[in-house]
């Protein structure tokens, strides 16, 4: 009574190796096609204008929007933002506010006013009043 060995696979790990192959295969398509999706979804984004590249934000000066208008600037902004949303010069803005140095750009209007013991409503009218003018076109 010879003994057979049997070196082949049987149908049925065959068969899971089969599936196994056609899962990656399926998980490996599903994944090429979120990716040309993500791909093409970014280079609609850039040629929209609403995603720009970090490169051609180094090279290019930020734009001013001029979406805020004074009366719509809050003690919770920074100068900085005031600036870039505005188009005001912190420059200007410190001047009109009798600044003796220069204020951080990242400080807000209410942590300069408590660093400095003034009364922060009465900044963010200063403010506001200096961003109009400065707007309006009648600059000292």
């Amino acid at each position: 009574m010879a003994f057979k060995y049997n070196v082949y696979m049987s149908e049925h790990k065959q068969s899971i190796i089969s599936w196994s192959y056609l899962l990656v295969a399926i998980l490996a398509i599903l994944l090429l096609g979120a990716v040309l999706w993500f791909t093409i979804d970014i280079f609609s984004l850039n040629k929209q204008g609403i995603l720009a590249p970090a490169v051609s934000r180094i090279h290019h000066p930020m734009a001013h929007h001029g979406t805020l208008s004074p009366s719509q600037i809050e003690g919770w902004m920074t100068f900085r933002y005031i600036e870039h949303v505005c188009g005001v010069p912190q420059s200007y803005i410190e001047k009109q506010l009798g600044a003796n140095t220069t204020i951080p750009q990242n400080d807000t209007i209410s942590k300069y006013a408590d660093e400095n013991n003034l009364n922060s409503v009465s900044l963010v009218e200063s403010v506001r009043k200096a961003v109009a003018t400065y707007l309006s076109g009648s600059r000292s």
